[in-house]
């Protein structure tokens, strides 16, 4: 079975999902305070996961509270394509 995201794509989606949170307030990530919740919301968004597979990653319970919170749902994933596509190494 030939894998659905190569080792790049899913470096790529981690490291534009990283800069993302490094944005705004300049606080370390190590030091940044955050939800669980919306870390998996995240995530998978990121990874562009289909709804079943955000109903598997999210179980019912968090499922519920992200779409009452207007976090998923009401086409807010629909459009989501896989980030990897255009990112470019970081050089160090």
């Amino acid at each position: 079975m030939e894998p659905l995201w190569t080792r790049e794509e899913v470096v790529g989606a981690l490291a534009t999902l990283r800069k993302d949170w490094e944005m705004g307030d300049r606080v370390s990530l190590i030091d940044k305070k955050g939800s669980v919740g919306l870390i998996l919301a995240d995530l998978s968004q990121s990874l562009a996961l289909a709804p079943d597979e955000q109903k598997q990653v999210f179980g019912g319970r968090l499922l519920k509270e992200l779409e009452a919170g207007g976090v998923i749902g009401n086409g807010n994933f629909s459009q989501v394509s896989k980030i990897g596509n255009d990112w470019q190494p970081e050089t160090f």
